[in-house]
């Protein structure tokens, strides 16, 4: 009896120390798996932690000159027309032979040139300059959903330059106020009464 109990000892001691072994090595052969793949994930993590901020720089370069510069740009001009529009409007025919006369026109007929040559840019044809189009795209379709028209103010702007000692003045300068969604000098009712007046003559009752 005490022999059978022995063995049966030895035998259940041979099995811990066989299941043992088998995790012991089972644990060994794994080891290296687990180390490779958690030195794969942080490789990867790395990589992406390094290039992330190189696709968001592009990214944002790329906003920043095909769109919000081009928009500054505009906003820029929009006010330097704004202030133009406000210092001509001493500049008449009482200053026609003075020099701010010639200023006024000139610096109109800049700013007209100006804001046609924007118009172009933004509406510049796919066919043409297919990267710059596509860029523009959406400056081309946020300013007139904003309202604002480019070619408009441009050729009234020029129109204006040459009609600072006419009548008709008050008509090129609302056109661009409207244009440019800037405050309107002139009414309705006043430039609906100067339309009168001018279908009438200078003879007109």
């Amino acid at each position: 009896m005490a022999t059978v109990n022995t063995r049966l000892h030895a035998e259940r001691r041979l099995g811990q120390f066989l299941r043992g072994h088998d995790a012991t090595e089972t644990g060994r052969a794994d080891r290296p798996v687990s180390v490779v793949g958690f030195v794969m994930c942080s490789a990867i993590s790395l990589f992406w932690s390094a290039i992330w901020p190189f696709v968001f720089g592009a990214f944002g370069c790329f906003v920043a000159n095909f769109f919000a510069r081009p928009f500054l740009d505009f906003l820029v001009l929009r006010s330097e027309v704004h202030e133009e529009i406000i210092f001509t409007g001493n500049v008449g025919p009482m200053t026609a032979d003075k020099p701010d006369y010639v200023v006024a026109v000139d610096s109109l007929r800049r700013l007209g040139a100006k804001m046609q040559a924007m118009d172009v840019r933004v509406r510049t044809p796919l066919a043409q300059v297919p990267l710059l189009s596509l860029a523009q795209a959406p400056l081309r379709r946020f300013l007139p959903a904003l309202g604002f028209d480019l070619a408009t103010a441009g050729r009234d702007l020029i129109g204006l330059s040459n009609a600072l000692l006419a009548v008709g003045r008050p008509f090129h300068v609302d056109r661009i106020e409207v244009a440019m969604k800037l405050p309107r000098s002139s009414t309705d009712d006043y430039l609906q009464a100067l339309h009168e007046q001018i279908r009438k003559g200078p003879g007109g009752g």
